[in-house]
């Protein structure tokens, strides 16, 4: 009987060693610091509750990642497009705003 490995990071290193998992949880660490920085300085408002929805939709999803395979999945897939999409439109607001305050239109 073949040894099945069920974890997603389990898979990854035996799959592509050290250098790989290094370069698969890269993005899972962007996304959540993005996340976290979008959610402190948007703390109050809409986009700060969806920053905190998605927030924990990822840290759930890293968790199920102990116990399912889930980078062959393509509903995985693209909730992980959809939380970087929201993350890049809103860091794009945030900054366009910053630039806004520092140079007024008289």
């Amino acid at each position: 009987m073949a040894n099945l490995l069920y974890s997603t990071y389990a898979e990854v290193i035996s799959c592509n060693g050290i250098i790989g998992t290094i370069l698969y949880s890269i993005p899972f660490s962007l996304i959540i610091c993005r996340m976290i920085t979008v959610f402190l300085e948007r703390r109050g408002t809409d986009v700060g509750s969806q920053s905190l929805m998605y927030l924990a939709l990822m840290t759930v999803m890293v968790s199920l990642g102990l116990g399912v395979i889930h980078f062959y999945s393509i509903a995985d897939n693209i909730m992980f497009a959809l939380m970087i999409s929201f993350y890049a439109e809103a860091l794009s607001k945030i900054r366009q705003e910053a630039v806004t305050v520092k140079n007024p239109n008289p």
